[in-house]
């Protein structure tokens, strides 16, 4: 055995022993190569250890969230669908221009729901609802705008006196560009004080402190498509063969009611 005791040893086989091994020229690599991988062994067990781990969406946290929602779209789809200055707004244009000139504004309107949805869920409403100066200036563009075209809608019912049951549209002006009726139905929309606190008591039902980014954009894509869907739907039906009948045999009754209509909201939305 004594002639095999001074033969070289390998780096290789100097690692299988595990311990520091003496090789000509290299030192003791195989203790030192050990005690790297131990260490790089312990870095990694700490790393996995104090890792956080990643973000989930629970199915029943989002489902806390889903009657606050449903609540939210029902508040906003009794409000859209009562009358007010969208609908006249979009069933006098469907009437009285065209169906065309009644998806501009049923289009615009949409556009305005955006508006004010986003406003929202990124904090301006409140800003607006707590100035007292943009709340009396929007009162009076808002109801300025509302009693002009309740003015116009009476203006056209006293002209078609003495014409017969059968009043043709003659007022109709349906060569104006889209942009013209969809700038009318976004001005409607924005123009509406009342409009930011309905906004901001729809949010503050739903986005409380601790909610989730996704709510608030389930808020916006939701009342959005429900006030496009609305009024296009209105737009559709008031521009219908059937109610263009009616409404031309009726034409100065029901002019003479819009008009009336858009100066008494327009009045109170200003007094008020």
């Amino acid at each position: 055995m004594g002639a095999f005791t001074n033969l070289p040893v390998t780096p290789a086989e100097a690692g299988s022993y595990g311990a520091a091994v003496s090789v000509p020229g290299q030192g003791e690599i195989a203790g030192n190569s050990r005690s790297r991988v131990t260490e790089k062994l312990a870095l990694s067990r700490k790393s996995r250890m104090t890792a956080k781990p990643p973000v989930t969406i629970k199915s029943e946290d989002a489902m806390e969230y889903v009657p606050y929602l449903l609540t939210a779209y029902a508040i906003f789809a009794m409000a859209v669908m009562s009358p007010g200055p969208n609908f006249l707004a979009v069933t006098s244009a469907s009437m009285t221009v065209s169906r065309r000139a009644g998806l501009g504004i049923a289009l615009g309107i949409g556009m305005g729901t955006i508006c004010w949805s986003t406003m929202t869920v990124l904090g301006l409403t409140a800003i607006l609802a707590a100035s007292e100066e943009v709340a009396i200036a929007l009162r009076w563009i808002g109801g300025g705008y509302l009693i002009y075209m309740g003015f116009m809608a009476l203006r056209s019912a006293y002209k078609s006196r003495g014409q017969g049951l059968e009043v043709p549209v003659s007022d109709a002006k349906a060569d104006r560009p889209l942009w013209r009726y969809v700038r009318r139905g976004l001005l409607v929309q924005m123009s509406n004080p009342k409009a930011a606190l309905f906004w901001f008591s729809i949010m503050s039902i739903v986005l409380r402190p601790d909610a989730p980014g996704w709510v608030g954009l389930a808020i916006v894509l939701g009342t959005t498509t429900f006030s496009f869907g609305w009024h296009l739907a209105l737009a559709w039906f008031f521009s219908t063969e059937a109610v263009m009948r009616v409404y031309r045999r009726a034409y100065r009754a029901i002019q003479g009611v819009m008009g009336t209509a858009f100066v008494l909201l327009g009045g109170r939305m200003i007094a008020n």
